[in-house]
């Protein structure tokens, strides 16, 4: 298995720049190149490093803001270097992100420190890849009156209240999540067994629990399942994507207004 020791001086010094910058940005992004600002010999060093699985690359036919890695890449090494020796100027570029091993020994960056979930990104998580909790994850919010808490047919939110924020409360406190989801445990789910039972999990991004405080990351942490058999609910898993439903579901549809509200949708 190669290491950055088996690459080039300019591939060596290229993946430095890749993991300065995915430590040293707010949100854990790439290094954006392209044939505008990087010469040919810099377009090689990156097809080194990607040969080497030191890096990866996120263009645009992978998601549409390249500069977010959204999932682990799922093209082959061969395509990702041929759409780097296939930019032109006319292309706005790509972004590179070092992978799991080129990060190994990375020393973390501050913010990372009692953050399991920052500290994950920072060890090559990607920002749409999905954690799984148990749902007693919710309740200190849901019975928290400084929280406001919103519950669906397929996702959750909630969030330190205006009235609350304004009120003084503690900084570590200051924290939401707008885009939870509901997935389904079906390890023990038997469809030839009557009353096996279908878990209800809480679904996360690991983009989106970077962003809670490091108190309320260790928090969800002790909350955290595996997810081998748990997939996200489908609907839910579809809007996150771009892919709006069309109409609302059975409990949305038992709440007053909602008849009026389907017929703008």
């Amino acid at each position: 298995m190669a290491t950055k020791d088996d690459v080039s001086q300019s591939a060596r010094g290229l993946l430095k720049k890749v993991k300065q910058r995915y430590m040293k940005s707010a949100d854990f992004n790439g290094l954006h190149i392209s044939t505008i600002w990087n010469s040919r010999e810099d377009l090689e060093a990156a097809a080194e490093l990607v040969t080497a699985r030191l890096v990866e690359v996120v263009g645009p036919s992978d998601y549409m803001n390249i500069h977010i890695r959204p999932w682990p890449t799922r093209r082959k090494v061969a395509d990702q270097i041929r759409e780097l020796r296939e930019l032109s100027d006319d292309d706005y570029g790509v972004c590179l992100y070092p992978r799991a091993k080129a990060l190994k020994r990375t020393k973390l960056p501050k913010k990372c420190e009692d953050a399991p979930f920052a500290k994950a990104m920072a060890r090559g998580r990607s920002t749409l890849e999905l954690a799984f909790f148990s749902a007693d994850v919710l309740e200190s919010y849901r019975n928290d009156a400084r929280f406001r808490f919103g519950m669906g047919d397929f996702g959750i939110n909630f969030w330190l209240s205006d009235e609350a924020f304004d009120g003084h409360q503690p900084e570590k406190d200051h924290v939401g999540l707008m885009h939870l989801g509901f997935a389904y445990d079906m390890r023990q789910y038997d469809p030839e067994v009557p009353n096996t039972p279908i878990v209800r999990r809480v679904a996360a991004f690991y983009g989106d629990l970077d962003d809670l405080t490091p108190e309320h990351q260790q928090r969800w942490a002790s909350f955290q399942v595996g997810d081998d058999g748990i997939d996200p609910h489908p609907v839910w898993y579809a809007s996150q994507m771009g892919h709006w439903p069309d109409g609302l579901g059975p409990f949305a549809r038992l709440k007053p207004g909602a008849q009026s509200y389907q017929r703008l949708v």
